[in-house]
């Protein structure tokens, strides 16, 4: 038997456009996770990474809770710009 070696093939792409928002420290948002808020089914965005002080949380799970002046950064149509805003300011 001969074993095929697949070859990996790993282009750099960037079909979405990433956005960031600063959660303000009135937000509802504070204190609740990405799962709790089903935050994707809210604003049609995804969360890709979160800045906090000098730490960046890449990809962070739906146990992650938000605080405040958090950067949220996610990706998304132009529409989910104004639904993440609309989101963490109510």
């Amino acid at each position: 038997r001969v074993r095929r070696q697949r070859q990996m093939c790993i282009r750099e792409a960037n079909p979405f456009n990433n956005y960031e928002v600063v959660i303000p420290t009135n937000s509802g948002i504070i204190g609740h996770t990405l799962g709790e808020l089903n935050f994707w089914q809210e604003t049609r965005a995804t969360v890709i990474a979160i800045r906090r002080g000098d730490q960046i949380i890449l990809s962070p799970g739906p146990y992650v809770l938000f605080e405040a002046e958090d950067t949220i950064i996610f990706v998304g149509d132009i529409s989910s710009i104004k639904a993440v805003t609309d989101f963490i300011n109510k």
